[in-house]
């Protein structure tokens, strides 16, 4: 089983490199970094009405019910799964400049799109292997030792893991269910 995250000098290099060229790609990496979502089913989809930056909880809608977002999180909704379901996550100091930056002034829509964050599926992918050739980062599956997007999740929980979450926590965070 492919076991692949980054190491704290890689996530230097890799923020190092995302300047000029690969500026659109910094906030998609911090917030894939910060909060372990999915490329493409949840950081891509990500709607700007269900993050939340005031200091009041916002009730918004989620798979045919009201979902509470407290104050410096976001809703995730229709996340990967065998059902429709909903995830809330807590945002940090870097993810929330992160998205404040992407954001700026809109209020609806999605975080990441080609036309206000130069961000779509392509772009991350082609983006992703550039900056960490640059970085000095193998990438790919069939490259030893090689990243793909999905390894900024796994580095998200180890990083977790690395400072005593519980397991469940983590699980929780990430989306996964639980079987008793």
């Amino acid at each position: 089983k492919r076991e692949r995250y980054l190491m704290p000098a890689e996530r230097s290099k890799l923020m190092d490199v995302l300047v000029d060229d690969l500026e659109n790609l910094r906030s998609p990496v911090e917030v894939s970094l910060g909060t372990g979502v999915r490329k493409i089913t949840e950081l891509l989809k990500l709607r700007m009405e269900n993050v939340n930056f005031s200091g009041l909880s916002i009730f918004r809608p989620a798979n045919g019910r009201d979902v509470e977002v407290r104050p410096n999180w976001l809703l995730l909704v229709n996340t990967k799964g065998k059902g429709p379901r909903h995830r809330l996550i807590p945002m940090n100091a870097p993810v929330q400049k992160a998205l404040r930056k992407v954001i700026q002034n809109r209020t609806k829509g999605s975080v990441f799109d080609s036309d206000h964050a130069g961000v779509n599926a392509h772009a991350l992918r082609s983006g992703f292997t550039k900056a960490c050739e640059r970085a000095g980062i193998p990438f790919g599956l069939t490259v030893e030792g090689g990243v793909i997007w999905h390894d900024l999740r796994r580095t998200f929980a180890t990083e977790l893991r690395a400072r005593q979450v519980h397991e469940y926590d983590i699980a929780d965070l990430l989306g996964h269910t639980i079987q008793a």
